[in-house]
């Protein structure tokens, strides 16, 4: 049997060791506070609900995806950022998008979209000569294709403006009384 002695430093060395252990666990975890734990992708479920539901707008997508869990304003961002990318297009005068894309692509960072103007400043004294001629930009016109299976006339017509409506009539009207 061991003397009290040798019991004693036994014990002593067994707590060291277990308060080393603890010691060295603390230190292994990572040291900043995690504030939210991931468990959604908010661009890959907005390109997925666009696919999927063709011909929404905007604030429509949005107010599904909020009742989801996600926040309305970076949903509405997201779209803008596919548009933008050309995941998604975005039809001129509905505003219904339609994807693009057979998959989801992760979003580039949005400053590789940005485009920088250098503007050449000509000398004080020079005149007119320093108006230098103007080209005309392109103008890109999106094309897109919406769509649309289950269409209502009123549906339609809800949408025209006063004019509209009103060359539509008289269109209607020449075919209709040939």
């Amino acid at each position: 049997m061991p003397d009290i002695k040798t019991a004693l430093s036994n014990v002593l060395n067994q707590w060291e060791q277990d308060e080393n252990k603890q010691i060295t666990q603390q230190q292994e975890k990572p040291m900043g506070k995690q504030l939210f734990k991931t468990t959604n992708n908010v661009s890959r479920e907005t390109f997925n609900y666009i696919k999927n539901n063709p011909n929404k707008t905007t604030a429509e997508v949005a107010n599904a995806l909020e009742k989801r869990g996600f926040k309305e304003g970076s949903v509405t961002s997201i779209c803008a950022q596919m548009s933008k990318q050309g995941m998604v297009t975005k039809d001129m005068y509905t505003k219904r998008l339609v994807a693009l894309v057979p998959e989801y692509v992760p979003l580039k960072p949005a400053k590789a979209f940005k485009s920088v103007k250098v503007v050449k400043q000509a000398p004080q004294n020079a005149g007119i000569a320093a108006i230098a001629p103007q080209e005309k930009p392109e103008l890109k016109v999106p094309t897109s294709i919406v769509l649309t299976r289950n269409w209502q006339p009123h549906d339609i017509v809800n949408k025209l403006s006063v004019m509209q409506a009103r060359e539509l009539y008289d269109l209607l009207k020449e075919i209709f009384t040939g």
